[in-house]
Order: structure tokens, then C-alpha cells, then sequence
């Protein structure tokens, strides 16, 4: 794939994406205590099974699967390139009566499966997942998930283990196993992933950790009197491998180092309202301040980002009706706040009052226009639309058009 038809890929992911307004601004430490309960996707470098522009959960926790007693949800696509061609197929998931994703399926555009996976789950005595085994039929075992907790049940860790070669169902990996000791060549990334967890006395999350073959991510988090987020630390490690060779031209060996990266943020916020006013962040590239400006109802007014460079300037302003409904967005940049984008959004008022029936955004690089329609319980059903335009420097015009559907199977 070219890089300009890339970047048109880009460009519909971000229009195809629900947009929604919320009261007050998440913080990081809240979207990763959020993520905890999200049904996993289980897309990542230690699986194959992906499909475009769809989400296991459409943003649903478990429980809210649950409570709406989903038993499926089947997402098909339609969608047809100028450049690519056709992007068709399906995928189907599964759920039990907890909420929890027992099967994902995938299929192509005749309805034949390409890869189908069983999630089975084991429970400790307070109902907590402490493990989830992941196989591709037929019974090929894939990978396992094992989740810790403390003694009230808060997530300590969650690590993913991939077996690299097939093997059975009833063939679980030594999770205490270490890999061997570098021999002439960097070890290779064997696809397994841990997450860890750590509270405070009231229950706050102040460090989270990513562990992934060489790299470290670690996150601090520091909240106030108020249990409010007031600022964030995070070190990235990375370890870097030279390749040496020495005087004797027949030997080869590897050294390494340890690359590290810092990054933090910092929250301000209103003291009659509680919402966040202000983020900065500072990291190696420099600072960047963000400031937020609230309607009276609470919702995203303007949100404008500067930084060390001018030109870098990001605003976003938002309008609203009568019903507190977001109507219209204007992307501005630079230092003259040009405009570069606009999205205009209507809404249906039949059983899915404050979702975005239709959008249009116009751009510099063209222009979009999304239809959503959704069923009496407010779900989406549907989204379609197209796209024109092309990408910076490139003078041929372009037209696609997506479109995805979306069906629900309840238990009874």
C-alpha cells in the first residue's frame, strides 16, 4: 500500500469513529481504570485475528452487556477504495450471560470463515477471571491471559502468553518460564505482554506498568485532597541493540543499552465546577499546554493547545442547540487559527435521542458525509457514507464509500 492511500485510510477511520461529549475531561489514570472491566479485543502483535474499523464491545463494558442481555453482535463491512479496491467481510462475537466474549469469528465476503477463536474462562472463589484461555479451532491452543488480584478484588496484573509454534488445547504454557540467555544474536520478541497495578490506601491507581519482550512503560499518578488527578509521570525504557563486530572478522556479537524517555502531565481545575481547566505536558520535544473552556451545562466550549512552536497551535470550538446537542466542531491550527476543518452533526429523536444521526465534515483535503442509524434501544445499526477528496500534494481526486452494519442477538 502506497503511503498517500495510507493516509486515506486514516482519514475515514477518524470520520467513522462515534463522536461524543462528555461533562467533564478524562483523565489518563480514568481511562486506564475504565479499560479494566472493556471486553479485550485481544488485537495485538501476539495475534493475527484483526478486522477493520470494529470493536468487540462497540465501547460497552461487560456489565453493560450484560445488563442488556446481548448474545451477539455481528459487524459487516461494505466498503470500496478507489485505490484498493473492495473491503468486504464479517465478523460475529459471542457472549455468555456475564458479558464476557466466549467466540470471535471472522468471515469473508461468500460467508466463509477465515479464523474463528474460543475464549474460555476460569473464576477464583469472589468471581474474578484469573485466567483466560484463547484457542483457534480446530482446538489449536493460542494464548492465555492470567489476571492477579489483591484481597478486595482489584486488578494487581494481567499477562498475556502466546505460544509461537501450535500446539494442543490441554498444553499450557510455564508461565514462571524465563527465556534463555542471549546467545550471539538480541532475544526475540515472543509476543508475551503484562500490565501491573498499583493502589494507594483509598483504592487510586498511582502506577501502571507495560511490560512487552524489551520495553518498559511505566506510569506514577498523583491526585489530590479531592481524589482529583493532578499529575502524571511516565518512563519509557526501551532496550537498544548494537551489533559489534570485533578485530576477528568471523565473530559477531550483540551489546545493548537502555533507552529511556520521559513524559509528564499536569491538571488544573476549576474550583467552583471541578472541571479540568488546564494539561500540560512536558517531555524531550518540549511543553504543550491545553486549555479547556465549559458551556453551562458543563460541555466542551473550547479546547485550545499551544506549544514551543506557533505553528504547532491547535483550537477546537464546539456549538451547541437548545438541548445541549453538539451541532457543529471547527478544527483550527497554527498561528493564525486558520481553519482546516468543520463536521456539522443532526440528530434523530426516535428511540435514540442525543446520538448522532448525520455527519459532514469538510476539510482541506475534502469531504465526508456519515449516516448512523440506530434501533429502539438506541444501538447502532448502521453507519455509512462516503468520502472525496486527496491527500496533501496529491492532485488526483478520490471517492470512497464505507459502510458497516451491525446486528444484536439477545437472550431471552
Amino acid at each position: 500500500m502506497i503511503k498517500s492511500d495510507l493516509v486515506k485510510k486514516l482519514i475515514i477511520v477518524f470520520l467513522m469513529f462515534p463522536l461524543f461529549s462528555y461533562s467533564q475531561q478524562r483523565t489518563d489514570a480514568q481511562e486506564l481504570l475504565n479499560s479494566i472491566n472493556k471486553t479485550p479485543e485481544y488485537i495485538s502483535s501476539a495475534m493475527t485475528h484483526q478486522f477493520p474499523f470494529s470493536s468487540a464491545n462497540l465501547g460497552y463494558s461487560k456489565e453493560e452487556i450484560a445488563k442488556a442481555k446481548i448474545k451477539s453482535i455481528s459487524i459487516c463491512l461494505n466498503n470500496k477504495w478507489a485505490n484498493t479496491g473492495n473491503e468486504k467481510g464479517c465478523i460475529k462475537y459471542l457472549y455468555d450471560h456475564k458479558g464476557n466474549m466466549i467466540q470471535s469469528t471472522s468471515f469473508d465476503s461468500t460467508g466463509k470463515i477465515e479464523k474463528s477463536f474460543k475464549y474460555s474462562y476460569l473464576f477464583d472463589a469472589k468471581k474474578n477471571i484469573v485466567e483466560i484461555k484463547i484457542t483457534e479451532e480446530p482446538s489449536i491452543y493460542v494464548m492465555s491471559i492470567i489476571c492477579k488480584y489483591d484481597s478486595l478484588g482489584y486488578l494487581l496484573s494481567k499477562s498475556f502468553y502466546k505460544m509461537d509454534l501450535p500446539k494442543s488445547v490441554n498444553s499450557m504454557p510455564n508461565i514462571n518460564e524465563e527465556k534463555d540467555a542471549m546467545e550471539g544474536s538480541p532475544p526475540i520478541d515472543d509476543g508475551r505482554y503484562t500490565e501491573n497495578y498499583e493502589y494507594n490506601s483509598l483504592h487510586q491507581l498511582i502506577k501502571y506498568e507495560v511490560m512487552h519482550g524489551n520495553i518498559t512503560e511505566t506510569k506514577n499518578f498523583e491526585y489530590d485532597s479531592l481524589s482529583r488527578l493532578i499529575a502524571s509521570k511516565q518512563i519509557y525504557l526501551e532496550k537498544v541493540y548494537y551489533k559489534n563486530t570485533p578485530h576477528d572478522m568471523s565473530k559477531e556479537y550483540w551489546v545493548d543499552s537502555i533507552s529511556k524517555t520521559f513524559s509528564g502531565r499536569e491538571y488544573i481545575y476549576d474550583k467552583s465546577s471541578g472541571n479540568v481547566i488546564q494539561k500540560k505536558i512536558s517531555n524531550k520535544g518540549g511543553n504543550s499546554i491545553t486549555k479547556y473552556v465549559y458551556t453551562k451545562t458543563g460541555m466542551f466550549s473550547e479546547i485550545n493547545e499551544t506549544t514551543n512552536n506557533p505553528l504547532q497551535t491547535k483550537w477546537i470550538k464546539n456549538y451547541y442547540d437548545e438541548q445541549g446537542r453538539k451541532i457543529k466542531t471547527e478544527n483550527r491550527a497554527g498561528e493564525n487559527n486558520s481553519l482546516y476543518s468543520s463536521s456539522i452533526y443532526s440528530y434523530t429523536n426516535k428511540g435514540a435521542i442525543g446520538w448522532v444521526q448525520k455527519e459532514i465534515i469538510f476539510s482541506a483535503t475534502g469531504n465526508s458525509e456519515t449516516y448512523r442509524t440506530f434501533d429502539i434501544n438506541a444501538k447502532l445499526t448502521e453507519e455509512k457514507g462516503t468520502y472525496t477528496g486527496h491527500t496533501i500534494g496529491d492532485t488526483i481526486t478520490t471517492h470512497n464509500t464505507f459502510s458497516k452494519k451491525i446486528a444484536f442477538e439477545y437472550f431471552q
